[in-house]
């Protein structure tokens, strides 16, 4: 196959750069094994395989099972003192024109392999591309789906929280129907900083109230559910200021269920009106008599099984004329909450 590709050639010449090296240049000169001597420059040589030769007449590509003998030189001027010793005639000036053919096919076969390797990173830059923009996308939906999956999780617990209101209204119209009453019973201690133009005088307020709540579970959602009574003791002092007084009081109470970590708790917001009798000291004990106040309060109720923790805040308000004392400030509260049912119908 060989012979039909080069015909009667005998001699072929050709110095090129080697790929590497691309300042020095080498020939080389194969011997095959039907006697062909090919002179030029392999720019291509896999060990026990096949060489490439290239030369002015072509690019050909030779089995090591068809390979003789070889010499790699460093110049043309070596090839000729070989081929000469081989007994061959040679022209240095087809030399010296193969030899820059060699050369311009090594340089082409670079600038191609450059072009081949500028395209191979040009795709890798785009593989690489797509990956982070598959990546960024993945960590969208992935970021949807936590986001869906939150909104999913909110959606059930308010699902869960009217359910649990629901079953509330439903058992406190049951009671109702039934005549079952809720009571809880409750002492809070409670501190307050009074504001206005008794301030100055009586900075701060403290006392404890006795609370009881009755259920009166309306079937209406904003209506009160139940009625509080309360016994209270004020006092507040200050150097020779002095103010005392058991109070009465009587007003509603609205509770909204909450699930605060596992624990039942409810959300109150429960305004009072009463009355007390005050005695005062020092420098307002003309204001001495009775004189009736509002308190609100608002907070959390725990429930422990039947017994209640309660913080709240509370908001003070005596009237006295023109030097009503105001207040803002907490109570903590402790009690037990009861149920009564009615009696058996023994009929």
């Amino acid at each position: 196959m060989l012979q039909k590709k080069i015909g009667k050639i005998h001699l072929v010449f050709i110095t090129a750069a080697i790929l590497l090296l691309p300042h020095v240049s080498y020939s080389d000169i194969v011997v095959t094994t039907d006697g062909m001597v090919l002179n030029g420059k392999i720019i291509e040589d896999i060990t026990n395989d096949h060489i490439i030769l290239g030369n002015d007449h072509g690019v050909f590509r030779i089995h090591y099972t068809q390979i003789k003998d070889m010499h790699k030189t460093h110049s043309y001027r070596e090839d000729v003192k070989i081929l000469k010793k081989m007994g061959k005639s040679v022209s240095e000036t087809d030399i010296k024109t193969n030899f820059k053919a060699g050369i311009d096919k090594l340089e082409a076969k670079k600038i191609e392999a450059k072009k081949l390797e500028a395209k191979k990173l040009e795709a890798k830059k785009h593989e690489a591309k797509k990956h982070e923009a598959k990546k960024l996308e993945a960590k969208k939906l992935e970021a949807k789906k936590l986001e869906a999956k939150k909104l999913e999780a909110r959606k059930l617990e308010a699902k869960k929280l009217e359910a649990k209101n629901l079953e509330s209204r439903k058992l406190e119209a049951r009671m109702i129907k039934a005549g079952s009453i809720g009571h809880l019973l409750l002492v809070s201690p409670f501190v307050v900083a009074n504001i206005g133009k008794m301030q100055s005088g009586l900075p701060f307020s403290f006392g404890v109230s006795l609370t009881g709540d009755i259920q009166v579970a309306s079937r209406y959602k904003y209506v009160p559910g139940w009625f509080r009574i309360e016994l209270q003791y004020y006092h507040s002092e200050n150097g020779i200021n002095r103010i005392s007084a058991p109070r009465f009081s009587l007003g509603a109470v609205w509770k909204y269920p909450l699930e605060t970590r596992g624990i039942s708790s409810n959300l109150i917001l429960s305004p009072t009106f009463g009355a007390g009798h005050y005695a005062v000291r020092g420098k307002y004990k003309g204001a001495t008599g009775f004189k009736w106040n509002l308190t609100i309060t608002s907070g959390l109720e725990f429930f422990f099984s039947s017994w209640v923790f309660t913080p709240h805040i509370r908001f003070e308000y005596i009237h006295n004329g023109a030097r009503p004392i105001f207040g803002i400030g907490i109570n903590i509260g402790a009690g037990y909450l009861f149920s009564i049912k009615p009696p058996a119908n023994s009929s």
